[in-house]
């Protein structure tokens, strides 16, 4: 009986040396870290941002109805739907006096309380300004009002042309005269059938809301039965001429000059 053993004579190998990789795991660790680190402030950034624009979209979304509020509010004043608090006129709410008009709503004096010392136009004398925001005097749309959270509005009513501060004349001519500012008279035929007519036309002048003149006509002795109807300066042309910071503006009015009972 044979055995046959087989045994392997070749050298063993050696184990590597490992000293230079020493470190090797921690480096390996704190870059995973960093990784890691860096998605997770990715994630809270974009979490932060998403909260932040949510609260930016709420609060332009408040301000947008808030200025919807108080648009609605003015156009409702000026359309004469409220009566002014304290009345011009304390006899009737709806008396003459107490209907709004542009004017009344573009001058502080007429647009504003009396508590209201605001050198601009509020309509505060329509509009309940009742609470305090960080921009000054409001008119609430949330109760309780908070400056934090709360809606509010304020109006400022303003004249860009300053026709406050307008001025109006009036300029006159007979027939295809030259429109004059000074005084002019014209004779209507001669001999027996006469008549003379003088217009002064109206100096500058403020625009009043009061009433205004465009100026007067005289007529001189009236001798026989002139044909003033047959005459072509028997039309006459008043130019109102209106002065503003935007401008000078004339505006012609054509006119006939005739005789009663003709």
């Amino acid at each position: 009986m044979q055995m046959l053993l087989t045994i392997n004579a070749s050298k063993p190998s050696l184990p590597r040396d490992r000293t230079n990789e020493r470190g090797a795991a921690l480096v390996t660790v704190l870059l995973t870290s960093v990784l890691l680190l860096g998605a997770g402030g990715a994630l809270l950034m974009s979490t932060s941002l998403s909260a932040s624009n949510a609260s930016d979209a709420s609060a332009e979304t408040q301000a947008y109805y808030a200025a919807e509020a108080g648009m609605q509010a003015t156009l409702a004043v000026l359309r004469g739907n409220f009566a002014p608090n304290p009345l011009f006129d304390t006899s009737s709410s709806t008396a003459a006096a107490n209907k709004i008009s542009f004017r009344k709503a573009v001058t502080p004096s007429s647009s504003n309380s009396s508590t209201d010392t605001s050198a601009a136009a509020h309509l505060s004398r329509w509009l309940n300004y009742n609470v305090v925001t960080p921009a000054g005097a409001g008119v609430g749309l949330t109760s309780p009002y908070a400056s934090v959270s709360g809606m509010a509005f304020d109006t400022m009513i303003e004249d860009p042309d300053s026709t406050a501060n307008a001025t109006y004349s009036t300029l006159g001519a007979f027939g295809s005269d030259t429109a004059s500012t000074s005084s002019i008279s014209y004779q209507f035929k001669t001999g027996g059938d006469k008549v003379t007519v003088t217009y002064v036309p109206q100096s500058s002048t403020a625009i009043s809301t009061s009433g205004t003149t465009l100026g007067t006509f005289s007529i001189g002795q009236l001798v026989g039965t002139p044909d003033i109807a047959g005459d072509p300066k028997s039309t006459f042309t008043i130019t109102v001429r209106q002065v503003s910071v935007a401008g000078t503006i004339d505006v012609p009015i054509k006119c006939t000059i005739a005789q009663s009972g003709r």
